[in-house]
């Protein structure tokens, strides 16, 4: 189990197993590296689900023609470069941020399903 510090809410992140399961824009996964490690972030947001239409302009990521909220302009340039694409079957845009102190780390990509370990459910501890 990890917890993370957002804003002043402490929030514990538990993976719930969801092997072959669907995942849907907005949801937060754990994810795992190609070599079978845990992944950096560890925990990334569904951003573009297989067949949605993904474009990039200046600092906004836009999928199926809507402006995606809440990614900061640095991580959304982690993805600037890329041309308009569709996520291809079997895969998801993922996007996350970590930071550490003074530090951050930043991802977005397009992940094949396999590496998605399960879904992140976030709760309250009392």
């Amino acid at each position: 189990m990890r917890t993370m510090f957002v804003g002043l809410t402490c929030l514990v992140a538990v993976t719930l197993q969801a092997q072959s399961a669907s995942y849907h824009r907005g949801d937060q996964v754990r994810v795992q590296s190609a070599a079978g490690e845990a992944a950096s972030p560890s925990v990334q947001r569904v951003v573009a689900i297989p067949g949605d239409r993904v474009r990039v302009e200046k600092t906004a990521l836009y999928v199926n023609d809507k402006l995606v909220d809440g990614l900061s302009r640095e991580l959304v340039a982690t993805i600037e470069h890329w041309e308009p694409q569709l996520v291809p079957a079997g895969h998801y845009l993922l996007m996350g941020e970590e930071k550490h102190n003074n530090s951050a780390v930043r991802s977005g990509s397009l992940v094949p399903s396999k590496r998605i370990v399960g879904l992140v459910a976030a709760a309250k501890p009392r």
